[in-house]
């Protein structure tokens, strides 16, 4: 799919969920001299960031942000992206219990086996982008959506061959869940921002992030068409007020009373 293309999806994914915010692309580089030009960058700042901040800009602001391992500043988030490793696991381990993960360190290590990795050194960048006008081909979608929201878009992935939603909920480093996990399975994924991202990328209570593959842009529009078409599952639904009220007995015997002036 060109750009050109993926940009028209990208209006018409939005215009059917009314998201208030871009939908994202996300592509992942073996070599950051590759990202777009005039792709933003902590640097520029001075600074580092976590990706949540990072994507935080990018769908409220609009801008094309990319992230290397020397500009990212979340430790979970470099260990699950295969940017840095801790002197050994206990380390990231003793970490985890003191936040409160699991209440043992074994609970924590069997939390990081089922958790979402890359291997170390697979990838060495990340660029995020508004999918209507993105620079970048997506390797993952990104909707930051409500539950209604996210009603439709599963309906929406379904539509095509009826095959079961199913996603795995994890409690801390949401940015792996919906980009890891997303990768690695395939299939698309909802995830609950974690108290990280709450806090330093300010997402709302009530967000969720629905992530699927790239490749699946065009299925997932074309699901929420037909499904928009049945008149079922889609935004805004349509309420159900197409009945007379009855009036409160003052107001029964005031309209009793009244003139229609023509």
């Amino acid at each position: 799919m060109s750009l050109e293309e993926i940009h028209k999806q990208g209006e018409i994914l939005r215009k059917l969920t009314m998201v208030p915010t871009y939908p994202l692309a996300v592509k992942l580089y073996k070599d950051p001299a590759e990202f777009p030009d005039k792709t933003r960058r902590p640097k520029e700042w001075g600074q580092r960031w976590a990706m949540c901040q990072a994507w935080t800009l990018s769908r409220t602001i609009g801008w094309t942000i990319g992230l290397t391992p020397e500009e990212s500043v979340c430790a979970p988030q470099n260990v699950l992206f295969g940017w840095a490793e801790p002197e050994n696991e206990k380390d990231f381990v003793d970490a985890w219990v003191e936040m409160g993960i699991a209440e043992s360190e074994d609970g924590v290590k069997r939390f990081l086996r089922e958790h979402c990795w890359l291997e170390k050194g697979e990838y060495a960048g990340i660029v995020f982008s508004p999918l209507q006008w993105t620079k970048v081909v997506p390797d993952i979608v990104l909707v930051y959506c409500n539950p209604a929201q996210a009603g439709v878009l599963i309906p929406a992935y379904v539509y095509k061959e009826g095959k079961s939603f199913t996603s795995t909920i994890r409690s801390s480093a949401v940015c792996a869940s919906c980009i890891i996990g997303t990768l690695k399975t395939d299939q698309p994924n909802i995830s609950i921002p974690c108290a990280g991202e709450r806090g330093q990328a300010m997402s709302d209570d009530c967000e969720l992030v629905f992530s699927f593959p790239g490749a699946l842009l065009g299925d997932m529009v074309r699901g929420l068409e037909e499904n928009r078409k049945h008149g079922y599952n889609r935004i805004p639904v349509v309420p159900n007020l197409l009945f007379e009220p009855d009036l409160i007995p003052p107001y029964a015997k005031l309209e009793k009373k009244l003139r229609i002036i023509e």
